[in-house]
């Protein structure tokens, strides 16, 4: 059970399947039974014959995070994975609201096609992912009535989400809207940096360099 070649730093484990979960209970019933299968293995891992030393029993999601359990017997970390910026698929999931959603990424109208009720705008999938297709991408915050409809390499289609016909004169070219995104690791992955802004939202009071590779 000892190797003076390896040093068990723990367990870690991720309750991925969380994100099936229909409702608040359900997250929590997931998040019990992971805490403990994984106790459980640490439990027979310090026992005979092993007698391993198990310093870290890690658990969680961020569905598990955001709506946890009233205990965790036997778990030492919980790791939370986008529970920093959260998204509008989290938001779906009941884990946030709108308001806790803590990122954007920023586009700027460049064209109107009146004919065809769509805008133009400089983001396209190389700023955003292609995850969340089926749900617009996220969310046009502060317009409800917008979606964005389709994304080529550079640049994205904006439309109303019932057909009606866009008020162009809202949209002159230059405006910036801010997408809530779907699913904030994925958005955030395609840029190298993020900035921090102040309560104003305007105000760039920091930037920080996003990690590259594993």
């Amino acid at each position: 059970a000892e190797s003076p070649q390896t040093q068990l730093a723990g367990l870690y484990t991720h309750g991925g399947h969380s994100y099936d979960a229909q409702d608040k209970e359900a997250v929590q019933r997931i998040a019990l039974e992971e805490c403990e299968a994984v106790a459980k293995f640490a439990a027979a891992l310090r026992a005979e014959p092993w007698k391993l030393q198990v310093p870290v029993v890690g658990v969680g999601s961020t569905p598990t995070c955001s709506n946890p359990p009233t205990a965790l017997p036997g778990v030492t970390e919980m790791h939370p994975g986008n529970y920093i910026y959260y998204d509008t698929m989290q938001q779906a999931l009941g884990s946030c609201s709108e308001k806790d959603i803590a990122v954007r990424v920023l586009m700027r109208v460049i064209g109107a096609y009146p004919k065809k009720n769509l805008l133009l705008v400089d983001m396209g999938w190389t700023a955003c992912s292609k995850q969340g297709e089926a749900s617009n991408f996220g969310r046009i915050e502060g317009y409800p009535q917008l979606k964005v409809v389709n994304l080529k390499q550079e640049a994205g289609l904006i439309s109303s989400c019932d057909g009606s016909p866009l008020n162009f004169n809202d949209f002159p070219l230059g405006t910036l809207l801010r997408l809530e995104p779907y699913h904030s690791c994925a958005h955030t992955k395609q840029h190298d940096r993020i900035h921090i802004l102040d309560e104003d939202r305007r105000t760039v009071l920091e930037t920080w360099p996003i990690c590259r590779g594993w």
